[in-house]
């Protein structure tokens, strides 16, 4: 199952219509709809978010979406930070009920919130490494003595361009949380403690219950 493909087959007519909320349906529908013996490819993952198997499809799917959010991977169908906030709102509205045991007992989908924000964390980290090699390599592409002037500015105006990106999406980043704050499926009690790492302030004004 190329979980990757299928989401980004899923991309390319996200924003057909022009319709957001048509966008959301498009992409839930194609996903639901594949099935492997039976199960259809994120909501069992996502009734089963502990199970390896399971994490692996949902970090995977959810990632390739994140990645399309930011200008950083030149995703050939971007999509809007709105749009992806949505569809992770829709997706968990889908879910079937379940009852727990115990009300300490996290339900699929805060535990799935948790991981999801563990996965933007993750990612803002990488955008940090590449920014710091984006700024180094737009300092060095300036003392290549061996490069004629043309190539070098090549180099430069490249280096750049990765910096700008980067940057840009490290402002990004803290809009997605904040879309998720008002998302009360997405986000536990113990997710609250990233939140100002990813520079999204004050989240303690914010109801945990």
């Amino acid at each position: 199952m190329d979980v990757i493909n299928i989401v980004r087959d899923c991309l390319k007519s996200w924003n057909k219509g022009g319709d957001s909320e048509w966008s959301v349906c498009s992409l839930m529908s194609k996903l639901f709809v594949l099935t492997t013996p039976s199960r259809n490819i994120l909501i069992s993952p996502h009734c089963n978010p502990t199970d390896s198997n399971c994490l692996d499809v949902l970090t995977t799917a959810y990632h390739t979406l994140i990645c399309a959010t930011l200008l950083t991977w030149s995703p050939p169908h971007p999509l809007t930070p709105t749009a992806f906030v949505e569809f992770v709102q829709s997706v968990l509205l889908a879910l079937p009920s379940t009852s727990l045991s115990s009300p300490k007992v996290l339900s699929p989908a805060l535990i799935f919130g948790d991981h999801l924000v563990d996965m933007i964390w993750s990612v803002d980290l990488q955008l940090d490494e590449l920014l710091n090699e984006a700024r180094a390599a737009s300092t060095a592409s300036g003392e290549q003595g061996k490069l004629s002037s043309k190539d070098v500015a090549a180099l430069i105006s490249k280096a750049k361009k990765a910096q700008q990106n980067a940057e840009n999406d490290k402002q990004r980043i803290p809009v997605i949380v904040k879309k998720l704050l008002v998302c009360p499926l997405v986000l536990s009690r113990a997710t609250y403690s990233s939140l100002p790492v990813l520079g999204v302030p004050n989240y303690q004004s914010r109801s945990l219950s």
